[in-house]
């Protein structure tokens, strides 16, 4: 980019290039928009690039507004008991314990339901574990329910 501006140090401000000679204008109005100019030129960027510089902001801009809006949501349902949390989703693996073998054994979760009483997973033909039973007879890794074997 060809700068039009130069710094005078003399006067302390900057002056407009014109004809291979710097002019300092004695008008205080053109020599705001001088230093105005001169500012837009230490930037390094093309009129273009700042237009979409300024999109580029408006759109984290607007992401960050919505993001905000559906945290104080999701805060609202929970200050409201309106908002749980399950442990896993479809298709996650959970191990669940057999006392009688003293094993565990993966389960691919089938389901997830809301029952009056908190969540039930369900799992390979039908089996169905409820809410508060993860940590004791399933859990969510290998390690947790190797862990809870060696307690037993």
């Amino acid at each position: 980019m060809k700068k039009l501006t130069e710094y005078i140090n003399a006067l302390n401000c900057y002056g407009i290039r014109y004809m291979n000679s710097v002019i300092r204008h004695t008008d205080f109005n053109i020599d705001k928009a001088t230093d105005r100019l001169a500012a837009y030129e230490k930037i390094g960027l093309e009129p273009e690039e700042i237009e979409d510089a300024l999109e580029e902001l408006k759109t984290v801009e607007n992401y960050a507004s919505d993001a905000g809006m559906r945290l104080h949501n999701y805060k609202e349902l929970e200050e409201q008991g309106l908002l749980i949390k399950i442990p896993c989703k479809v298709g996650d693996t959970v191990y669940a314990l057999s006392y009688a073998d003293d094993e565990y054994y993966p389960r691919k979760v089938s389901a997830v339901k809301l029952t009056s009483q908190g969540f039930v997973i369900e799992y390979r033909e039908k089996e169905i574990v409820r809410s508060r039973k993860f940590g004791i007879e399933v859990f969510l890794t290998r390690e947790e329910a190797e862990k809870a074997l060696e307690e037993k």
